[in-house]
């Protein structure tokens, strides 16, 4: 339907011999944010796609697979290895907090996985997609630390629900949003995606891309927006464009 499609934030099922040639044309960036799919978002060449990689909250291996990685391998093979695949990277995620994970990662060990993720962004001269549930306080204080440094920085929040003045927060570090379905049939969703600016928001999928879910969701947030929903595509792909420009 519209010129120029994007899902900001999406993941790919990696493994199987799926048809893919719906998505042609499509400006995607993929997430592998478990260890088993690293390697394979990094072989994989069915479609033209942004590639981002990084330890997602959980530490699950992979999204099907509930096993866990200790502290200890993570900091001595794990997070090695990943720089291996961030030299051609296009950014790193989705990395972040989440509450309902605590009880077997700890806050205090999720904080330092993250903040250990955005020093490799630094290095590595990436930006960030951060998942954040209900960690919304503790994200913004180490946001804050991050971006009050020298270096320019770019991350991009991933299907957002915080309050409008956090929303109000991030946007002062420079913060990017992408919003789904999803987030755009909460209250919550709603509320953050009529307060970005459009040169910082953005659309995603958080699944598997599908032209028709995202024409689906870009007229539902032009509708949020009270937008044109062209014209609001188009700002979106600049968007895109701008967030994972490579530096």
């Amino acid at each position: 339907m519209f010129i120029h499609q994007t899902d900001a934030h999406c993941h790919l099922n990696l493994t199987d011999d799926f048809d893919c040639s719906d998505l042609f044309g499509i400006n995607i960036c993929a997430s592998a944010c478990f260890v088993d799919e690293w390697k394979l978002l990094f072989d994989f060449e069915k479609l033209d796609v942004k590639k981002s990689y990084g330890v997602y909250p959980s530490l699950q291996k992979s999204s099907a697979d509930k096993t866990a990685i200790s502290e200890g391998e993570l900091f001595s093979k794990y997070l090695p290895t990943l720089q291996e695949f961030l030299i051609n990277a296009d950014a790193i995620g989705e990395i972040g907090l989440d509450k309902r994970f605590e009880n077997d990662v700890p806050a205090s060990l999720q904080e330092k996985i993250f903040c250990t993720q955005l020093e490799l962004a630094d290095k590595y001269n990436l930006p960030v997609v951060i998942h954040c549930v209900g960690k919304w306080g503790a994200l913004q204080d180490i946001l804050k630390s991050w971006v009050g440094r020298e270096k320019a920085k770019r991350f991009l929040l991933h299907a957002p629900n915080c309050s409008p003045e956090q929303v109000d927060c991030f946007l002062q570090m420079g913060g990017f949003f992408s919003f789904g379905e999803r987030e755009l049939l909460s209250e919550k969703g709603v509320c953050c995606a009529k307060k970005i600016p459009s040169d910082k928001i953005l659309i995603e999928s958080d699944s598997f891309p599908s032209r028709k879910i995202l024409d689906k969701t870009i007229l539902k947030l032009a509708e949020v927006r009270n937008e044109n929903a062209e014209d609001l595509s188009e700002n979106i792909y600049a968007n895109f464009l701008e967030f994972y420009k490579n530096e």
